[in-house]
Formats: structure tokens, C-alpha cells, sequence
């Protein structure tokens, strides 16, 4: 119930499926009131490896909310061996309405998902689920075009490698994360507005104003501790590795890549006595 109840947490789904964020406080409570605990229904728990019970499932609980909706309260009454849940009236039927719209076109997502399938074909079907579960939003924008490349990639990879064995999802997932890392896809560099970045190798594309922040003495060129086993440190050769030397290669760098203004700040006065730094 947990997870379920995240995922309708996230500012996309409550506006693909119409739930306003009040309305989530209501739903946490029905799901809690209900006492629905895990496990879709009771075929859901069998593929778990557990007996097919549906108490504390999400069908017992929905049921509940259902016919607690449709007929007249009669306290402790069950109707065909289920409790009505007898909360649910007024501008709550369109809240559960939209809570089971929900519910239900998540649940066949999973189902759907557990079957192996060829890469391009997890490629079509993951950006349906991005377009039924995820409204669109223009402040994360670069965020959904990063997950569709990602996930056009696959049909791609498939195409020029002519893997076309069904993989199950957990691989899919794997390949997806290992593309999403900021490191590969270079998350807010470049787009249009203000940049930050660390100090890196052939990251300095010219800009109108560059500003190094944070160039203390002790920061700035790096000061190299090698250990007292580091025989390379101890005996350095030309073309070894120096992070001082690169540190200055750096500073040119972004010294050349300035066209109108190069901005430098420091930390100049300790927060202890207030002395000078350099």
C-alpha cells in the first residue's frame, strides 16, 4: 500500500488522473480504514509464491470502498462476505471514482510488465505507460525528453545489434539507470540558463561571464597527499598524472574560455578568528 500510495504522490500522476493534492490525505485514509496492506488479489500473491488469500488485498479494500459507495449503510451488514465501507459519500464518490481509475490501469501495468519481451518492444510499451501515467509538465520537460531517448535507445540497441532474445524487466531497468546517471546525460549543463559545473577537462566552452567560486588557497590547485606506499608519487616520471598540473591547465582554460568577464571569489577571513586567508 506503501508504494501504491508514493507513486500517486508524485505532481504528474495526481495531474494525469485529476487528483487534487488535498484529496490525498482522504485516499491515505480509505487505504488505511480499509486495511489494505499488499498484494493486488489473490493471484497476485500466488505469482509472489504465497496462498491465494485476497484479506488485506487491494481488491478486498477496493470492493469495500465500492459497495460501501453503492448500497445503504447497515452497520457490520456484509453483502455476499463483504464489509461495506461506509464512508464514502458526497463529492467523495468523484475522488474514489478517480482513485480507481487509477488503481486499475496501474495494476494492469504490472501485470503487463511481468512478461519478457523483445527490446523494442519494452521500448513501445514503457512510452505508453509515460504517456498514460504522466501528464505532461513544461518545467520537466528535459526530464521526459531524457527518458524518451532512453527509451527509444532500446529499440535502437536492438536494431543495430540484432539481439532479439525477450529479456525480463529487471534487465530493462538495469540498462535504463545505468543511462539516467548524471554523469551520462549531463543533467543542467547547457540549457540556456545560468551553469554549474565542477572544474573539469574540456568542460570550458566559451561563455560571456565565467566565475570560479570558492578559490582558496587550500582549494585551489588541489594539493596532493599520496600515500607513503605510492612508489609513482615517490619516483614521478614525465606524463604521470598530477592534479596541480592539471589544476593549472584548468585555470587557463577557463581563463581563455571567458569572452567578456572572468569573475574570481574566495573565502578571504576565517570563521574562527577572523585572521586573513589567502
Amino acid at each position: 500500500a506503501p508504494a501504491v500510495m508514493d507513486l500517486l504522490d508524485l505532481p504528474l500522476v495526481q495531474l494525469r488522473f485529476d487528483i487534487r493534492p488535498e484529496e490525498r490525505g482522504l485516499l491515505r485514509l480509505w487505504v488505511e480504514e480499509t486495511r489494505i496492506c499488499w498484494g493486488i488479489d489473490g493471484d497476485d500473491r500466488v505469482r509472489q509464491g504465497v496462498p491465494a488469500f485476497e484479506e488485506n488485498s487491494w481488491k478486498a479494500g477496493l470492493d469495500r470502498l465500492l459497495l460501501g459507495y453503492a448500497l445503504p449503510s447497515e452497520e457490520g451488514a456484509l453483502f455476499a462476505g463483504i464489509l461495506p465501507f461506509n464512508d464514502v459519500e458526497g463529492s467523495g464518490s468523484q475522488s474514489l471514482g478517480r482513485f480507481l481509475e487509477f488503481t486499475r490501469a496501474l495494476f494492469a501495468m504490472v501485470r503487463d510488465l511481468q512478461r519478457p519481451r523483445m527490446l523494442s518492444e519494452w521500448s513501445e510499451s514503457l512510452l505508453e505507460c509515460m504517456t498514460r501515467f504522466l501528464a505532461p509538465d513544461e518545467d520537466l520537460e528535459q526530464e521526459s525528453q531524457m527518458l524518451r531517448a532512453g527509451l527509444k535507445h532500446l529499440a535502437e540497441v536492438q536494431r543495430h545489434s540484432g539481439f532479439e532474445t525477450p529479456v525480463e524487466l529487471d534487465v530493462v531497468r538495469y540498462a535504463l539507470e545505468a543511462r539516467m546517471t548524471p554523469g551520462e546525460v549531463g543533467v543542467g549543463f547547457l540549457t540556456g540558463g545560468v551553469t554549474f559545473c565542477a572544474m573539469l577537462p574540456m568542460r570550458s566552452i566559451p561563455f560571456k561571464v565565467i566565475a570560479l567560486v570558492g578559490m582558496g588557497s587550500r582549494a585551489f590547485p588541489r594539493t596532493q597527499r599520496p600515500a607513503g606506499f605510492d612508489l609513482i608519487a615517490s619516483h614521478p616520471r614525465p606524463g604521470d598524472r598530477s592534479s596541480r598540473e592539471e589544476d593549472r591547465y584548468l585555470f587557463l582554460e577557463a581563463l581563455l574560455s571567458a569572452r567578456e568577464k572572468l569573475y574570481i571569489s574566495y573565502v578571504g577571513q576565517s570563521i574562527k578568528d577572523n585572521s586573513e586567508i589567502p
